[in-house]
């Protein structure tokens, strides 16, 4: 089959070639701006640090969670899957909506409605794909006689919630200064992403056969969903509020504080477990260990006043490691290749833990050390994104038989 043809044939080649090509032009673009090339002065009304957070934590992730989530939900919900012909749309928008806020964010002509006018549009186009793409999980998940569809009603919430997320940010040009592109950046990030990635994992945990703890899986099996699912989604409204400059209630803040401990605790004391009770010499279980802890670490460093190390800890650490590991596990079981982490995909991901600690550290640092830091991490974080992502792209339109 022709490569291009056969890019059309399974949700998780086409998404997982459109993630990697803007994963690619996105860590382009912000290696650019750092570099004062000036290319977001088509919306100076907009911060370019939100503008960064907004493309990068919904303009490649969320494609590679649709070839994930659209490639397992029939083993998941025992159904046939979703025909290509009702997902192409949804993903196309996804992904090209995105080239299009890129062009609103470049537009070389003085401040005028139309850039403006053009990174809404094109915002908009991202929505209605994933919208479509809900309704299409929605249905899948209707009609299903499974009896256990927990995981798939849990990543359609949180699915509907970057929904929100995006709608809010969509207002940002028009309405400048009132908080609506942070916190929709916040609904995207805590209460889309991060839920969909710690559901995922739990998916897989037994299925892997890694609890590290025997009783919570016989007695309690969702346990660790319902410690942290609320802890993430009380500190999106604690974000949210902020953004939008509204005094939280001081009973939420003490459950907000105490349910992220609590939360924190559990995320990381499982990781630590792990490594005592599982061999971590396979390199997929140590990706995904390694993802749980910067997790936990994330919503501990979440209570802080500065939000930006919790959110790098989040965004860089635990769902870049878990983006690693579940990407790579589906391109290889789907793609004929060994389901194992290789060199080229282990030496990644450890270069990744090595540029979320500078990236942190930076955030400690006096301004004349944190500068060079800061761009060390990105040019890493770019060069590292870069290659994966066109590693995986070939793998993408490479015919092989399902590896057994």
């Amino acid at each position: 089959m022709n490569s291009w043809r056969l890019l059309w044939s399974a949700p998780h080649r086409l998404a997982f070639f459109l993630g990697s090509v803007n994963l690619m032009l996105l860590a382009t673009w912000w290696v650019m701006v750092h570099a004062g090339t000036r290319w977001t002065t088509g919306l100076p009304s907009v911060p370019p640090h939100s503008v960064h957070a907004l493309l990068l934590s919904g303009g490649f992730m969320p494609l590679f969670i649709a070839g994930f989530v659209f490639t397992t939900l029939p083993r998941w919900l025992a159904i046939h899957p979703v025909s290509m012909g009702r997902l192409v749309p949804g993903i196309c928008a996804m992904a090209v909506g995105w080239w299009g806020a890129l062009v609103a964010l470049m537009w070389p002509s003085p401040p005028t409605t139309a850039p403006a006018g053009g990174f809404t549009a094109a915002v908009g186009v991202v929505l209605l794909g994933w919208l479509r793409l809900a309704w299409h999980h929605g249905r899948a998940a209707w009609r299903s006689k499974a009896p256990d569809q927990g995981h798939t009603w849990l990543i359609l919430v949180a699915w509907l919630a970057g929904a929100g997320g995006l709608a809010m940010a969509m207002l940002e040009p028009w309405w400048p200064g009132q908080g609506c592109l942070q916190a929709g950046v916040m609904l995207i990030l805590w209460a889309c992403l991060a839920p969909i990635f710690l559901t995922a994992l739990h998916r897989m945990i037994p299925y892997l056969s890694m609890w590290p703890w025997s009783w919570p899986a016989r007695q309690h099996p969702h346990a660790l969903l319902w410690l942290v699912l609320p802890a993430l989604a009380m500190h999106a409204g604690q974000r949210v509020m902020a953004a939008l400059s509204v005094e939280p209630w001081r009973a939420w803040q003490m459950l907000h504080t105490g349910s992220t401990l609590v939360a924190g605790l559990a995320l990381v004391g499982m990781a630590c477990r792990w490594r005592r009770v599982q061999n971590l010499q396979q390199r997929m279980l140590s990706m995904l260990c390694l993802g749980c802890f910067w997790m936990g670490l994330a919503l501990w460093l979440s209570l802080a006043q500065d939000g930006r190390p919790a959110h790098h800890a989040m965004a860089l650490g635990a769902m870049g490691s878990l983006m690693l590991a579940m990407v790579t596990r589906v391109s290889c079981t789907h793609g004929g290749q060994p389901v194992v982490a290789d060199q080229w995909v282990w030496w990644s991901f450890l270069s990744l833990q090595l540029v979320v600690v500078l990236r942190l550290a930076a955030g400690w640092m006096s301004a004349l050390l944190a500068t060079p830091l800061m761009q060390i991490a990105l040019m890493a974080w770019s060069l590292i994104m870069i290659g994966w992502a066109w590693r995986l792209m070939g793998w993408s339109l490479r015919a092989r038989h399902p590896a057994r």
